[in-house]
This record gives structure tokens, sequence and C-alpha cells, in this order.
């Protein structure tokens, strides 16, 4: 594969090729039809059903804390190309519903069970987006992680802080900044899978979740390279939506995952974290491809 299939991107690393086909820009049946309607995922409550407006793009946010709207509301206004919007909200905390609906009448709105974390209910979302065959989806969510500031010794580089607030907000104005360019991309690169900010990729070299990543990728039929796999810190990143087919083949309902208990590692949510990009490789990435990285972005 030649160097000019990965464009320079400043601030994204990690394009993951996905192999096209004929629903790429038109409404799809999901990945794998359910043998019954009671093996299907539950569809999550829709507090709000808006009108899409058939854009090419479509951003699922999850958003657990409310008072983050005002934030992700500025930043939805400042993408560079319309979008349709699909918002999850944790159970207890649908009183930001007015707001939304306020200052985005089209926004679809779900209500999630708070479990999963981000992770959940945007799988829930992106179900929504794949029937719906939009060529691109922006996955977002409100990132705090205060646990963060109670952690004695932090050894990655990005998160020395310890400040979740800040995390998100840097992870926000990387994929913010690179819009237009990732993008452009996914129009020209067909094949294009995921791309995700540079400075929050991490290896799996050493990682806790190791051994519950590996069972369930191997129901992918993915056996991960410890030395080449990574994924992106935080799960915010720009997606092609069929690259993430193999992971909505698993069909994970929220009962599947952890009850909610503070957990800052080990869960189900942790691992599925780290198998967007290896699902988007299941998909279609090549070997030979080697799920190049390229080497631009900001340094941290």
């Amino acid at each position: 594969v030649g160097a000019d299939e990965y464009q320079q991107l400043t601030s994204l690393q990690v394009f993951y090729r996905a192999r096209p086909g004929p629903s790429q820009h038109r409404a799809v049946i999901p990945a794998r039809v359910a043998s019954s309607p009671e093996a299907a995922p539950a569809l999550s409550p829709i507090l709000h059903a808006g009108k899409p407006q058939g854009h090419g793009t479509a951003v699922l946010l999850h958003l657990h804390y409310p008072d983050l709207w005002p934030e992700f509301h500025a930043l939805l206004l400042a993408l560079p190309a319309p979008c349709d919007v699909y918002i999850s909200l944790s159970e207890g905390r649908e009183d930001v519903l007015g707001d939304i609906v306020r200052d985005l009448p089209e926004a679809v709105v779900v209500r999630h069970p708070n479990r999963g974390r981000d992770i959940a209910p945007r799988l829930a979302l992106l179900r929504m987006a794949r029937a719906r065959g939009y060529a691109q989806v922006l996955f977002l969510h409100g990132k705090k992680s205060p646990h963060l500031r109670e952690v004695e010794h932090i050894h990655i580089p990005f998160l020395q802080h310890k400040d979740g607030d800040r995390w998100r907000r840097e992870l926000l104005a990387d994929l913010l900044e690179s819009a237009p360019r990732a993008l452009a991309a996914f129009a020209q690169q067909p094949r294009l899978g995921l791309i995700g900010p540079r400075g929050f990729w991490l290896d799996l070299r050493g990682d806790a979740n190791v051994p519950r990543l590996a069972a369930v990728a191997q129901r992918m039929g993915i056996a991960p390279d410890l030395a080449r796999h990574g994924y992106f810190a935080g799960s915010m990143f720009w997606c092609r939506p069929q690259a993430l087919d193999p992971l909505l083949a698993l069909n994970l309902q929220a009962t599947d995952f952890d009850d909610e208990s503070g957990q800052t590692d080990g869960t189900l949510a942790h691992v599925v974290e780290r198998l967007f990009t290896l699902s988007t490789e299941r998909a279609g990435c090549p070997k030979a491809a080697g799920c190049r990285a390229n080497t631009t972005g900001r340094s941290r």
C-alpha cells in the first residue's frame, strides 16, 4: 500500500481500511439479523424523535453529564459540514432534554440505562445510524473521569495533569480542528474505516484488559497482536459505520455490560473501547496495509 493512501491529517492518526459495499450510501440492514425478535438488541426509548435531514454525516453523542450540553452544542455548531445528531441521555438525567430540543430541535434523543458507560449507549445510537446509511459518523461523549484526581501515579503522558475535563476538551479540539480533512479523507478514500486523534493513541502492551479483550475478540474472529494493535483513549473518533459491523454483530445489549459501581478499568465497556479499531480491521483492513499510522499530529 503506497504512502499516498494515507493522507497527512493534522492531529489525526491511524487509518483502518474497511471493505466498501453497495450499501455504503443508502439505508442498510444491520450486520447480523437476529434469529428472533427477542434476540435483537432492545431499542432505547425515544425522548424526542427530531427530524434527521438525511445529511451524509451523523454525530453520535452520549451525554451523561447534563451540564456539558452547552459545550457540545457549541461544538456541533462549529462543525464544518451539516450533520444529523443523535443523543443518548442516562436514565435519571433527562432534565437537559428541554435545552437540547430548544437548541437543536432536529436531534434524535433517546434514554439509556446508566450501564455500559458511554459505550453501550453509543452502540445503540450506532445501530440507528447504520440503518440510515450515513457515510461517516463522529463518536462523542461527555467525558469527565473525576477518578483521575485520586490516582497516585499515572504513566500515560497525556493524563499526567489528572484532569478529565482537560482530556475531554483536548480530544474535542483535535476532532474539531481536523474535521475538514477527516471528511475529505472519507470522501476520497472509499475504504477508509476510522480516524482518531493521534495524541491519544495507546497500544495494548501491558493493558490489564487484554485477557477479557482477547476472549471477546475471539468471538469476532480476531486474535489481537499486542505489539501492533491499539485504541484511542477516550473513545472519540470519526468512523465509517460499516467498519464497526463486526462489533455490532456481537449484538451487545445494556444487560451484557457490568453493573455500575465506579470501576476504573476491567469492565466490558473498557474492553469495547479497545475493540473499535479491531472491528475496523476485521471489516476489511488487509494485513498488507499494516493498519498503518501516519506520523502527523500534535505532540503531547
